[in-house]
């Protein structure tokens, strides 16, 4: 190992000779040497100058000692300053990553709560809009419930005015949202006639019109059926243009004779081709022969009323 740095500079340390602490010292004998010839013997002064000389001695290795232990101190507090320096650059960077760590951090919480309130607003929103449809969707529930107790009002009011007329001959049947009031023939027509409508026919179609009078957003259609036997005479081409005239005979005694708006009332034909029972029995067709008038809502009021409320 290199020997410690003496004093405050770098150089390697040398054992002093001749320095000024020793040339004092040796003065000092020397002086004291003259001064004590005349007064004790040579070898006296030989012993003395040998002890004196050990002793510098001694001293030389303890400055010797003294130095090389401050290097080696001045070397450690150089290493320690190194190794400080290196943590210190070490604790720098640390504090550096820690302070973009943090920076980072507060970023991402920001855009995290930017994200939270975005997600906040649309789940509002959304819930909002789904409020406002369940909203929209139970009053187009109401509308269809209120259309379905206006129909049962009609058809119970409807079946409670026939009740004057012959029983087995008329019937107030609900089929699919609608009210159906079945006559048969011989409550209107007589047998192969298609144009003239029997006066317990007329007596008929005026309760009918009656009630539709107090329903006025309610319309007819009137639908003439048959059975698949032969016309008794030839009267039309067809048993469907029969079936077709006799809806036609009703729809215009009801126009002309019973004030039923003609916008509200439409004539149809099926012939044979809707039987109720079979046509293999007469009873079967009998009953197969008849006229109906089938009452439904205005085809566009429900819709519009459940556009409008969908609108809102």
């Amino acid at each position: 190992m290199a020997q410690p740095a003496s004093g405050s500079n770098n150089q390697p340390w040398k054992k002093p000779h001749g320095n000024a602490y020793e040339n004092k010292v040796f003065s000092v004998l020397f002086l004291l040497a003259i001064s004590l010839s005349s007064c004790v013997s040579k070898k006296v002064l030989q012993e003395t100058a040998t002890r004196y000389e050990g002793e510098l001695a001694a001293l030389r290795d303890q400055v010797y000692a003294a130095q090389k232990e401050i290097g080696s101190l001045n070397l450690q507090l150089a290493e320690r300053k190194g190794a400080n320096s290196a943590l210190t650059e070490v604790q720098d960077k640390l504090q550096s990553r820690i302070d973009a760590l943090e920076k980072e951090l507060q970023m991402n919480s920001s855009q995290a709560q930017n994200q939270e309130k975005s997600l906040n607003y649309l789940i509002a929103s959304k819930d909002s809009l789904i409020a406002a449809q369940q909203t929209a969707i139970e009053a187009v529930r109401e509308a269809i419930r209120e259309s379905a107790r206006e129909m049962d009002a009609f058809a119970w009011v409807l079946r409670d005015s026939f009740q004057r007329h012959p029983a087995g001959q008329w019937e107030v049947q609900a089929r699919e949202g609608q009210v159906v009031l079945v006559l048969a023939e011989p409550l209107l027509f007589k047998p192969g006639v298609a144009a003239k409508v029997e006066p317990q026919g007329l007596a008929a179609l005026k309760t009918l019109a009656d009630v539709l009078a107090r329903y006025p957003s309610l319309f007819v259609e009137v639908v003439g059926h048959h059975d698949n036997q032969p016309l008794p005479r030839k009267v039309l081409a067809d048993v469907w243009d029969y079936t077709t005239q006799r809806a036609n005979t009703v729809v215009r005694t009801m126009i002309r004779d019973m004030e039923l708006s003609p916008g509200r009332v439409l004539a149809a034909g099926k012939g044979p081709f809707a039987p109720i029972q079979s046509n293999e029995t007469t009873a079967g067709q009998a009953a197969n022969r008849r006229v109906e008038a089938v009452i439904f809502p205005s085809a566009n009021a429900l819709p519009k009323n459940i556009l409008e409320l969908l609108s809102r």
